[in-house]
This record gives C-alpha cells, structure tokens and sequence, in this order.
C-alpha cells in the first residue's frame, strides 16, 4: 500500500514538473522567435497588426553610421552610452526587427522600427562596465530586409 501511494505522489511530481518544463520551453521559443518578445527584441507590425518577417519582403539598402565606436580607456563602474544612425538609402520602406546586444551588460533601444527612403533609425547602445576589465567589445545585431539579412554594431572600450 505505501509502495503504491509512493509511485502516486512521484507520477503526479513528474507530471507537473513536465508541465512546468514545457511551458517554460515554450515560453523560452516564444521569447527568442524572429520577432521576439522580450526586452531587447522588435518585432515589426504592419499597420493592421500583421507581424512582418524582414525576410519576405522587399529589399532595400542602408548606410550605418559609424558601425563601430570605439570609446577608447575608460574607467570602470561607469554606463557608456552610444548612438548608430541606421539610414535606409534604397527605394524601399526599412523594417529592422530582433535587435539584440549579446551581453546582459548591454541595453539596445530604437527610436522605431521602419524608416521611409532617406530617413533614418537611430540605435542606442549603452554599456555598464561595473565588474569588468580590459578590452571589452559588445555587440548589437538586428536585421532588416537588405541584401545581407543581419547586421552588426559594435561597442569597444577599455576599461581601467
């Protein structure tokens, strides 16, 4: 009888715990999807709500300015904050979405998702330095319906 009621109370221990793990999963897909949902992800919208995939549209041409800043010796526990204007210099609309920096010690914000022929988005990177040392170099990727799908911006600093 205990042995039964022992392999009761596991089986219903697992059951949730496989419940518990699959929402978390789920939710971990939805979170890192092509137009993501957490903190440091855009997803485009169209203007009736539809999710624009950048992928599936028309191409267009961008000029980043700078792509890389370089913030040379800096001292530690400080937050440096830098600026990237992405201006589209093709024909068509820009879209940019999944705009991402590839450290926790990285926040990306932009100034909004698509950009008209000749206008531009601005990106704001900012990094906190508390706890690090050295050559540190972080990086934001985002893509947007150019030719090359994925784009790279680049924070470096030397932090003392």
């Amino acid at each position: 009888m205990k042995q039964k009621l022992f392999v009761a109370v596991c089986s219903v221990i697992c059951m949730f715990a496989l419940a518990l793990t699959t929402v978390n999963v789920i939710r971990y897909f939805r979170s890192n999807s092509s137009v993501g949902n957490d903190h440091n992800s855009i997803a485009s919208f169209s203007d009736d709500g539809d999710i624009i995939d950048v992928r599936n549209m028309a191409i267009t041409s961008i000029e980043i300015v700078p792509n890389v800043i370089d913030f040379g010796n800096v001292v530690s526990d400080t937050v440096l904050s830098a600026s990237f204007s992405i201006r589209n210099t093709g024909s068509e609309l820009l879209y940019i979405q999944r705009l991402k920096a590839d450290c926790i010690c990285t926040s990306v914000e932009s100034s909004k998702v698509a950009a008209s022929p000749g206008d531009s988005i601005v990106v704001t990177m900012k990094l906190n330095t508390k706890g690090k040392e050295g050559k540190n170099v972080v990086y934001t990727t985002f893509m947007a319906n150019t030719q090359e799908v994925e784009h790279k911006l680049r924070l470096v600093a030397k932090i003392n």
